[in-house]
Parts: C-alpha cells; sequence; structure tokens
C-alpha cells in the first residue's frame, strides 16, 4: 500500500468481484534513516572517533533504519565528503553510496586528530521520495 499522507485509511479487500472484508488502519510516513559507516549488524560508525585506516578500508556510507520493525532499503544517492587540509577546506562528492577516489584522497591526506564530514548526505526510501538525511562528523585517530 502507498499511502499520500498520513492518518487514518481503509482497506477493502475483494476477489472475483466480491468484497471479501474491510479494515481501517492508521498510517505513518516512513521514518529517516541514520547515516553510518560500516556493516549492519557489525559495530558501525555514527561519528565520533573513527581509526583513518578504518575509515579508507570502507567502500561507503549506508543510510541504516534503527530500531524499526520493518526491513527496508534506503538508497544513498549522493554525499560530500570534507576535511581541512593544511587550515583550508577541501571536498569531493559522490553520486552514489561509495567513496569516490577523490574522496579516499581527501580522507588520505587529513592528519591525525582531524576532522572528517561526511555531510549532504541524500537518500531515497522505498517510498520514492528523496531525504536529506543527518551528516556525519569523524575524528581521526
Amino acid at each position: 500500500v502507498r499511502v499520500k499522507r498520513p492518518g487514518k485509511t481503509r482497506v477493502t479487500v475483494s476477489a472475483n468481484g466480491r468484497a471479501l472484508g474491510s479494515k481501517e488502519f492508521r498510517v505513518k510516513t516512513l521514518p529517516d534513516p541514520v547515516t553510518t559507516l560500516g556493516a549492519k549488524g557489525t559495530s558501525y560508525y555514527k561519528g565520533g572517533l573513527c581509526p583513518k585506516s578504518t575509515l579508507l578500508a570502507l567502500s561507503g556510507i549506508n543510510a541504516t533504519m534503527e530500531n524499526f520493525d520493518f526491513e527496508l532499503r534506503y538508497r544513498i544517492t549522493q554525499f560530500i565528503v570534507t576535511c581541512n587540509i593544511s587550515g583550508f577546506d577541501e571536498s569531493a562528492k559522490s553520486n552514489s553510496r561509495k567513496f569516490t577516489p577523490q574522496q579516499k584522497s581527501v580522507i588520505r591526506k587529513a592528519k591525525s586528530r582531524s576532522r572528517v564530514i561526511i555531510e549532504a548526505v541524500k537518500a531515497v526510501g522505498p517510498d520514492h521520495r528523496t531525504r536529506k538525511i543527518n551528516d556525519l562528523v569523524l575524528k581521526l585517530r
């Protein structure tokens, strides 16, 4: 069922032109996912301290549904990695969930204890809506 707006809706089941039953349901919009690094089910990062080697070993970011009853998949459509290198911000954009070679290069240049910001994250859910989801701020170890 695709819901256009939250509230109450009535669902009627029929077969061969005959109504078999009807029931009213409360419907809500899907919650936003959370930007994470690493695989779900393992220890993943939502910000804070992160080893530089771990960050460079990962293929990209994820949109994770936390504390939600159903398995839903969100597809990351873009994000930007920004690091401060020698007093100047360097940024690189990806148009997928994967880190680009340019983004990995920016991360490699970052010194220990500097911040890596993953921002402007957009994801598309099963409802086909594009959502801007949370940024991540990592401090390299």
